[in-house]
């Protein structure tokens, strides 16, 4: 595949996933957050489960300790980041579940130190990059904000965080030679379980009826095709072309959330929008210049086939 195809691909993701988001938002009319957790995963393990049953495809593992830790993670950062979607504006939100390469760019760098490895100048630049990102957060924060708001910044961030796990597992489970498609799979049933248990705690399912289920649809069809879109953006060599493309994510959030809830953003928060999504990219690149470590992606992209799915 070419360089030119990959970043068609990775760009295909972004728009799907800002698309998956709005339908996130606009499905806060009707549902709660785990109701939304539960639709978004159940549709997925569904499709994917059939599709795997019907090309013969095992979906037994002897991995599911390994399995088991991705999905958690990864089923923690989505709550998280669906938490941020409810309280923040859609670009914001985005931005805010791209932070991965931030966090593991700190990672990267904590373990070289803890190993004893000298101190060297990819080192310094991880932590170098994770600081201007850190930067841009405190920026993109309004001067005051209120409770709501700050929650939403915070459950942004822990989401974040949490995806910088997915994305170490992601490694440990390729590595390991599990295909994309079936830890997509027990993510998806284990999200589910997820989703269902915070909806018996909560009171139970809404009395939508029929109404909300285009909206459903849409978040667990958006999901699909970004994590499709995604798989083949890194089949080929471009990884580093294909990560660095998913940040056009952000943008696409911001057209969407102006035309569909007139989402509007200062100066100072789009230039610490635009600081996080720069510090993000310089991550990954530092990143993919050291031969043990692979390009960072993003998280439900690292998730997806991330995390950079959201989640």
């Amino acid at each position: 595949m070419s360089a030119a195809a990959q970043a068609a691909w990775a760009v295909a993701s972004a728009l799907a996933f800002a698309a998956m988001s709005a339908a996130i938002k606009l499905g806060y009319a009707r549902y709660g957050l785990f109701e939304l957790v539960f639709w978004r995963n159940a549709l997925g393990a569904i499709a994917v489960g059939a599709w795997a049953l019907s090309t013969r495809r095992r979906l037994a593992t002897p991995l599911w300790p390994m399995h088991l830790r991705r999905s958690a993670a990864g089923a923690s950062s989505m709550v998280l980041w669906f938490a941020a979607l409810a309280a923040l504006p859609l670009p914001t939100a985005a931005t805010l579940g791209n932070t991965s390469p931030l966090f593991a760019a700190l990672a990267i760098a904590w373990v070289a130190r803890r190993s004893g490895a000298p101190p060297d100048a990819r080192r310094r630049l991880l932590y170098a990059a994770a600081g201007c990102g850190f930067v841009g957060v405190l920026l993109a924060l309004r001067p005051t904000l209120d409770g709501a708001t700050l929650g939403g910044f915070a459950a942004g961030l822990g989401s974040g965080l949490l995806a910088t796990f997915v994305y170490f597992e992601m490694r440990t489970l390729g590595a390991a030679g599990e295909p994309p498609w079936r830890v997509v799979f027990w993510f998806s049933v284990v999200s589910t379980a997820v989703g269902l248990a915070g909806i018996a705690a909560s009171g139970g399912f809404s009395p939508a009826g029929w109404a909300g289920v285009p909206v459903l649809v849409a978040v667990a069809g958006f999901a699909l095709i970004g994590q499709i879109c995604m798989t083949r953006a890194f089949a080929g060599p471009a990884t580093l072309l294909a990560a660095n493309m998913q940040y056009t994510n952000i943008g696409f959030a911001a057209v969407i959330g102006a035309f569909l809830f007139d989402d509007t953003l200062t100066a100072r928060e789009g230039v610490g929008l635009a600081v996080i999504a720069a510090s993000g990219a310089w991550a990954t690149w530092i990143a993919s210049r050291g031969a043990p470590v692979a390009p960072l992606a993003s998280a439900e992209g690292a998730s997806p086939a991330t995390t950079r799915s959201p989640p």
